[in-house]
């Protein structure tokens, strides 16, 4: 019984860390994406001679 708990110990904590790692991912990806948005505000800025619209 106790080697059962301590297998089920282990599991949820590769399940946690694996969690951990996508959330982490998710978290890069927004940032990427975020900042290409910006990249390309800015270029379209100087691109109209810094008319937005």
């Amino acid at each position: 019984m106790k080697e059962n708990n301590e297998q089920d110990v282990q599991q949820n904590s590769v399940k946690s860390k694996s969690l951990l790692f996508h959330g982490e991912l998710a978290l890069l990806i927004a940032v990427l994406v975020n900042s290409f948005g910006v990249v390309l505000m800015l270029y379209f800025c100087v691109v109209n001679r810094y008319d937005p619209f």
